[in-house]
């Protein structure tokens, strides 16, 4: 699972680089009246498990002077 903050251009690079299918993108943002901030963005894409600590390593190298928040699904993933 890859979370990008924003997706833009480069992101969608990578993800046709770097899966073997075609990501899933969603928007979370559908059918809400408020945004949480207005320079904010966020999003997620699908990935193999086997691709994820690749693709974040690639991902956060890339964007090593913005600010990106990765979320796991538990302790364990982290260590």
């Amino acid at each position: 699972m890859l979370f990008s903050q924003p997706s833009t251009k480069k992101v969608e690079d990578l993800a046709r680089l770097s899966f073997q299918t075609t990501p899933v993108y969603i928007d979370v943002d559908d059918g809400r009246t408020k945004v949480t901030n207005k320079g904010l963005q966020r999003g997620y894409c699908v990935v193999p498990s086997a691709k994820e600590s690749v693709l974040l390593y690639s991902f956060l190298k890339k964007n090593l002077t913005k600010k990106v928040m990765v979320f796991f699904s538990s302790c364990n993933s982290v260590k």
